[in-house]
């Protein structure tokens, strides 16, 4: 996924983007993780995904939010769900 604000030629090595918890550059080098709701990016250790980082990056279907996006889409989801009964 890019980001808005990506700089460079678009390579994974050229993304530079301000982490949203730290406020630190994250490169294409770093363990880094967008969120798919705001995609703003984060380092991995930043939202406590470090250790699953490996496997997240290999699940396609896996969807991942930024720990305040997923306080909102808990909302929204949970409401479907009392709409749908």
């Amino acid at each position: 996924m890019s980001h808005k604000g990506s700089t460079g030629s678009g390579k994974k090595e050229d993304r530079l983007d301000i982490c949203s918890d730290c406020s630190k550059i994250v490169t294409g080098r770093d363990a880094a993780i967008q969120c798919e709701i705001c995609e703003v990016w984060f380092h991995a250790g930043c939202q406590n995904v470090s250790d699953a980082y490996k496997a997240l990056k290999e699940i396609e279907s896996l969807h991942w939010y930024c720990d305040r996006c997923n306080i909102g889409a808990s909302k929204i989801l949970h409401m479907m769900s009392a709409i749908k009964e």
